[in-house]
């Protein structure tokens, strides 16, 4: 029985998304940040670390509404991505004789590259909101932030500590979602800006190459 290694494939798409977030496909300059993360993601850990302890659990109308909304988007981003499949088909009948040509085969081939990567992560990040959104619905009674604990007497009774193991891990999967849900508009946001800019390069080549 072959096996079909999923971690790989899993790790090889979180790498290459991670690099093509901070790809330029006009120029194809590459800028990662110094301390892996950017700025802005910097910015959703530090608002995730603030529902961590500052806020109770999430009402289950809107993690219904959340399920709805990503199991739509997975539903969208795979018939995109299957025609962006199509699309890369096309691509081996583009001619390569001049160097304007090679030049733009391979910004296209850099764009369905970074396109088809960030497509397949937002369905990725998209499948794991659905499971935390599943996970928050798991309680049965309402988990109180995590700082309310410090306000709380100390015990070491089984019944306490597995209370407050509960608080604990629902406030990391309740932090968990929100990052996750700020991380995947970022990458549709970005996603949708890079084909703006891609289709600004393409009318450009087209208004050059008619000049000559």
């Amino acid at each position: 029985m072959i096996s079909i290694p999923i971690k790989e494939y899993i790790h090889n798409l979180i790498k290459e998304s991670h690099r093509y977030q901070y790809t330029n496909i006009s120029t194809g300059r590459i800028s990662l940040p110094k301390y892996w993360f950017g700025l802005l993601k910097w910015i959703f850990i530090g608002i995730s670390v603030y529902f961590l302890l500052y806020t109770s659990s999430f009402k289950s109308d809107i993690l219904n509404s959340l399920i709805t909304a990503f199991s739509i988007l997975v539903g969208l981003l795979v018939n995109l991505l299957m025609t962006v499949y199509t699309m890369t088909q096309k691509l081996k009948e583009e001619p390569q004789k001049t160097v304007m040509q090679k030049d733009i085969f391979k910004k296209k081939a850099n764009f369905f590259k970074q396109f088809g990567y960030l497509t397949t992560y937002a369905i990725l990040l998209s499948i794991v909101c659905i499971i935390l959104s599943i996970l928050n619905q798991c309680s049965t009674t309402e988990m109180l932030p995590i700082v309310e604990l410090v306000k709380c007497e100390w015990s070491f009774t089984p019944q306490d500590i597995l209370a407050t193991s509960r608080i604990i891990f629902y406030g990391l999967i309740k932090a968990s979602l929100v990052y996750f849900v700020l991380d995947l508009l970022y990458i549709v946001l970005f996603t949708v800006c890079s084909f703006i800019d891609y289709l600004n390069g393409e009318i450009k080549d087209i208004e050059e190459s008619s000049e000559q």
